[in-house]
């Protein structure tokens, strides 16, 4: 391992899937998968799902926690939006990955518990802040590295076991039955692929 390593933190967006078998209005599935060998996170990787409206239950409350700092802004809500239109999704999708980008570069955003609970936890929002103010019988770390990683489908870890070996799956196309596994797309395939890549070259 190099003597060297600067930190990273990873952070993707993806429209995952519409939500509209159990409820009267649809809506739309994030993943948001994380990668990153800083010390601020108790996972070097995770995939969690997330709806529009915890991104915006989060961001009210860093800009409750920041004072007068300024906390970016969320996609604009459009009251035309419609979950089967690909231009809305896709632009919200966009706004939302901004969004990400910019929080995890910010130290002190990073230091908020209920950041690291809604990227690496699948806690909802009321038990995200039920933790946070130790309402639970477990801590935060707890949450985070004992409860499941993946919305019921599958870690990035276990996933990857299932894929062919990193070389033969750089520069391929990932066959159906793999595809099936991840329900992958291609910038999901890219960022496995770029994952494996990061924890072989940290584990030489």
């Amino acid at each position: 391992m190099d003597a060297f390593v600067k930190e990273f933190i990873e952070v993707r967006v993806r429209c995952l899937k519409i939500q509209c078998k159990t409820t009267w209005h649809p809506y739309v599935d994030y993943e948001i998968f994380v990668h990153t060998n800083s010390i601020s996170f108790s996972l070097k990787s995770s995939c969690v799902q997330r709806r529009f409206r915890e991104f915006v239950w989060l961001r009210r409350w860093l800009e409750k926690s920041a004072a007068e700092m300024e906390v970016p802004d969320l996609p604009a809500r459009n009251p035309f939006f419609s979950c089967f239109n690909p231009e809305d999704v896709e632009q919200r999708r966009r706004g939302l990955q901004e969004f990400l980008d910019r929080i995890v570069k910010t130290a002190f955003f990073l230091s908020d518990s209920r950041l690291h609970l809604f990227l690496q936890s699948r806690l909802s929002t009321d038990e995200i802040e039920a933790c946070v103010q130790g309402r639970t019988s477990f801590s935060v770390r707890d949450a985070i590295l004992k409860g499941p990683q993946t919305d019921g489908r599958f870690s990035l870890k276990d996933t990857m076991k299932q894929l062919p070996p990193h070389g033969e799956l750089m520069g391929k196309q990932v066959d159906e039955e793999h595809a099936d596994v991840l329900n992958i797309t291609p910038d999901a395939e890219g960022f496995c692929s770029w994952v494996q890549k990061e924890e072989d070259r940290e584990s030489k």
